[in-house]
């Protein structure tokens, strides 16, 4: 019961300081469409017909340094499935999901740390960015071509054993954008 009346009013001490410093003033509705969370969909509504949010592209390199310099500012999400990212991820990547994808998994995270979102290529990865924008999260980007860019640039992926050379494309079709690794479907 504590918790609860804790969270409730961290929550509204939230509100109240967004409200103070507003962080969408100057911003479109394109750039940050926050919603509060009654207004917020499910992610299996949005799904459906995703509103066209803009959310900015990271290239592989500029991934890698930043994940070398500022790691506890930096979350990586892979809006992938459980058995994709079972395969192959990147190192630290915490599973999002898509078909399963929850808010739950994510409302803890800090909304104004970096958020780097990836999927096979960029399809996936592109509407889970898209939601975490509504949900409020400021600082949200998309890995440039994916998983599949990141593995085809040299770049180690892993799984629950550590490295592997495997890396999971989600469908046929991504089979032949891989230049390096051993395909899983």
């Amino acid at each position: 019961m504590n918790r609860l009346i804790l969270i409730l009013v961290l929550g509204c001490w939230s509100v109240i300081l967004t409200a103070q410093r507003d962080p969408f003033a100057g911003r479109t509705a394109v750039d940050a469409a926050a919603l509060s969370p009654s207004e917020l969909p499910s992610f299996e509504e949005y799904r459906a017909d995703p509103e066209n949010i803009k959310v900015d592209i990271v290239g592989v390199q500029e991934l890698q340094n930043a994940l070398q310099s500022n790691r506890d500012r930096l979350y990586i999400l892979d809006a992938r499935s459980e058995k994709e990212y079972a395969v192959s991820h990147i190192q630290n990547a915490r599973s999002a999901g898509y078909l399963d994808f929850s808010a739950e998994r994510v409302w803890m995270l800090n909304r104004s740390a970096r958020i780097v979102v990836y999927s096979a290529t960029e399809s996936r990865s592109q509407t889970v960015a898209q939601y975490l924008k509504l949900m409020g999260f400021l600082d949200v980007q998309v890995l440039e071509d994916g998983l599949i860019g990141w593995k085809n640039a040299g770049k180690t992926v892993f799984d629950q054993k550590g490295k592997t050379a495997r890396i999971h494309v989600g469908k046929r079709a991504n089979t032949r954008l891989v230049k390096s690794g051993l395909v899983v479907l």
